[in-house]
């Protein structure tokens, strides 16, 4: 079909115990909305030594700039 995409979706959702990966097919539709196809899903879960700074960076009492963009770094290789 033409048009037809591929995506990959990334995130680590509120429970923070790793990352949510989930692979689509978007079909576009000139005529209605856009129809998308589940593929597949995968769930990779955190270090414990990662999923520990993260809870405490969410709770706000541990860190600071230097350790969010730190974490920030250390998501982008995870991911």
């Amino acid at each position: 079909m033409q048009n037809t995409k591929l995506v990959i979706g990334i995130m680590s959702g509120t429970s923070m115990d790793g990352i949510d990966v989930v692979l689509c097919r978007i079909l576009p539709h000139a005529t209605k909305r856009d129809e998308v196809q589940f593929i597949d899903f995968l769930m990779k879960p955190y270090p414990p030594q990662v999923r520990e700074r993260l809870l405490l960076l969410a709770e706000g009492q541990y860190g600071g700039t230097r350790e969010i963009a730190l974490m920030h770094a250390l998501l982008g290789e995870l991911y």
